[in-house]
């Protein structure tokens, strides 16, 4: 079987004696005696205050055990442990681990783990293939029970268990300790995973969902394998635990079909938990000398169901209604020409989950196409402003700028819009005001380096949430707080899979290439703008096609240099070796065509989508390293990385068209990476776990 270990680390690592008490964990979980490869520790940072320096230190002990590793910080805050557990089932189910596991086995940051942990596991399941789930115990260091009293109390609760009734778990029968358990990754999908309403504050999220499981007519079988739980055992923590549990309780009766008892009733509780004290005082012989401490841990519970009361209903309450309700977005893009963040917003609103979200598009309308194609997508209502160009410092701008900003705060209380997401720079200074005035929630998505880093700054104050769609984004504009890297999906390989050798045929013919299989294509992909390089893509072609190689070039798009572009064509002698198919919608045909794809971009590429498209059709790339192109582009990995220069680029093609074997092994990696990684299915979740959270 394979495994994904997960671990939620919550605040407080930060603290010296925490941080080591993860580290010993983490190596516990390196050092486990199971084959490397069919495991991987998935860490889930719940706003931790893990520094780079922690981050190397896991890193190099997970390499110097050989292990899978894979680190999520999802910038969301404190998540909670149901939270934060479900966020790495996610991303084990979207690809974003090492290993796509059958089971997810779940500890704390906090306990230790023995190195026969796993094949414990994997016995376990072997033994029981009905069984869904296994577990076992979570509790203190022998050597500290006997000198400890609380942690001598933490063992008893375990042992006021019946030894008949830990064969197997079903409901009521077992407690389940959420540092020592696993469950199939299907049955984690098929109940929708841990109950994200036990907020953080407090905790039974284990407990329901073996509940819910077993329910189900499921059952878990009992591991006989005990972890050691490191955490500081004092009254602090006593105290915290039990008014936690309290809290806990009354959720799980939530969850459950059972009332929340009133205030009157609670407080009735807590005057006769002096009765149960005295009870337990009384059968102190039974108890030992942790008899005293159940008085006081009921007495605290007590107090936890007041204490969370108010908490608990609130946050159930509006769970509940966020289940039979939509939240509802607007997004504003403005551009005056279809471009790849167009594409992306595109591909994104028609992946988006209708039952949960219900989108409103604002477009400047100034490309009918795109305006069209929005339209087009199921029960998108699409509204057009203006979006002045404020630099032109134009009289009429700003009229048309307070018109758009009536208009927005109208269509935005009309629409009952909860959350504004911008998807270009002129479109977030309008959305940045209406939210403000509204107080809505507002999103940016950074889909480029053209944003003014000052206004940024004094802006920031409003936004909830940036999403940078590469690492490069956010570096370039100090994005450290509240922003997420998210990049760009695609659906390529559905359009990919619809285009056959007819169609094929007919698009060569079309555009006059030579009709022979042989010749190597070389591919490139984008508006015919400067700053893409075309011009140095030409320049390297040229010089591959002197040295006598067989091949031509194919530029798909439009641009402003379209015309000086094939000036120089026609200049160098190559019109019968270069080609231009002008704006194509759908160029999925023309991947199937090319031999080696090219992205020569010789200024920073945010992320380019018709690289990830390039991947999705398995070609080899030939790519500049600028910006988050690199980010998809790992040299000799999934294509080759060059500097934007004529040779360097020339070099490359060369490499490429002289080697089939390496164009062949460079297609498959890049293949397997967009599609593990960047599917637009994948995408898109990411982005809606971001507008829920918002």
């Amino acid at each position: 079987m394979t495994f994904s270990i997960i671990v939620v680390v919550s605040r407080g690592v930060e603290n010296k004696d925490r941080r080591a008490v993860f580290a010993e964990c983490f190596a516990t979980l390196c050092r486990q005696d199971f084959p490397k490869e069919n495991f991987e520790i998935v860490i889930v940072d719940s706003g931790s205050g893990l520094n780079n320096g922690d981050i190397d230190h896991l890193s190099r002990l997970a390499s110097q055990s050989d292990a899978n590793f894979t680190l999520l910080k999802p910038n969301l805050g404190n998540l909670g442990a149901a939270r934060g557990r479900n966020f790495g089932l996610r991303a084990v189910n979207r690809g974003q681990t090492k290993i796509l596991s059958s089971v997810l086995v779940f500890t704390d940051d906090d306990v230790a783990v023995p190195p026969n942990w796993l094949i414990e596991f994997d016995r376990a399941f072997k033994d029981n293939p009905d069984a869904v789930g296994a577990g076992g115990l979570t509790l203190p260091p022998p050597d500290l029970v006997s000198k400890n009293i609380f942690a001598a109390y933490e063992r008893s609760v375990y042992e006021n268990y019946p030894k008949a009734q830990r064969c197997s778990f079903s409901i009521n029968e077992h407690p389940v300790f959420g540092g020592n358990i696993a469950y199939r990754r299907d049955i984690l999908n098929e109940v929708g995973g841990f109950d994200e309403r036990f907020v953080p504050s407090i905790y039974g999220e284990d407990a329901d969902l073996k509940e819910r499981v077993v329910s189900r007519g499921y059952f878990l079988v009992f591991l006989p394998i005990i972890n050691r739980h490191l955490s500081s055992y004092n009254f602090r923590r006593f105290l915290a635990q039990n008014l936690s549990l309290g809290g806990s309780i009354l959720q799980f009766k939530l969850n459950h079909g059972q009332t929340s008892p009133g205030y009157i009733w609670l407080t009735a509780g807590l005057l006769t938990s002096p009765v149960i004290f005295l009870l337990n005082l009384a059968r102190g012989r039974e108890r030992g000398r942790v008899a005293f401490l159940d008085g006081l841990a009921n007495f605290f519970r007590q107090l936890g169901k007041i204490k969370y009361r108010a908490q608990v209903i609130e946050c159930f309450s509006s769970q509940m209604e966020s289940k039979t309700r939509r939240i509802r977005i607007l997004f504003a893009d403005h551009t005056p020409f279809v471009g790849g963040a167009q594409l992306a917003l595109l591909r994104h609103l028609k992946f988006l989950d209708r039952q949960k979200f219900w989108p409103v598009m604002v477009l400047s309308g100034s490309t009918p196409d795109l305006t069209r194609r929005f339209e087009e997508v199921f029960g998108l209502t699409v509204k057009i402003l203006r979006f002045p160009r404020l630099k032109s410092l134009q009289p009429q701008a700003s009229l048309y700028f307070l018109a758009d900003f009536l208009d927005l705060i109208s269509l935005v209380n009309r629409e009952g819009i909860e959350i504004l997401t911008a998807n270009t720079e002129r479109a977030y200074y309008l959305c940045f005001l209406v939210s403000l005035v509204l107080r809505k929630k507002l999103i940016l998505i950074l889909r480029d380096f053209e944003y003014s880093r000052i206004l940024l700054r004094l802006t920031a104050f409003k936004v909830g949430r940036y999403v940078c769609v590469s690492k490069s984004v956010q570096d370039f504009y100090g994005l450290e707080k509240r922003a997420t890297v998210v990049y760009v999906g695609s659906d390529f390989e559905k359009r990919l899979s619809q285009v056959s050798d007819l169609d094929i045929d007919i698009a060569a013919v079309s555009l006059g290439l030579p009709n022979t299989r042989g010749i190597l294509t070389i591919g490139f992909v984008g508006r015919l703008v400067f700053w893409k390089g075309p011009f140095l893509l030409l320049d390297a072609f040229t010089s591959l096609v002197k040295e006598g190689r067989e091949a031509r070039l194919v530029f798909v798009g439009e641009g402003v240099e379209r015309e000086r572009l094939a000036a120089k064509v026609s200049q160098s002698g190559l019109s019968d070796r270069v080609f231009f198919t002008g704006f194509c919608e759908e160029p999925a045909v023309w991947y199937k065509i090319f031999d080696i794809f090219v992205q020569a971009s010789i200024e920073p590429e945010p992320f380019a989508t018709a690289v990830i498209e390039a991947g999705l059709a398995g070609l080899p790339i030939a790519a500049t390293n600028t910006g988050g192109t690199k980010e998809f582009v790992e040299d000799g990995v999934t294509g080759l990385l060059v500097t934007p220069s004529a040779d360097s680029l020339t070099n490359a093609l060369e490499k490429l068209a002289n080697n089939e074997s390496l164009r062949e092994r460079l297609g498959k990696n890049a293949l397997k990476k967009a599609l593990n990684s960047f599917g637009e299915e994948k995408i898109t979740g990411e982005l809606m776990e971001i507008y829920s959270s918002v």
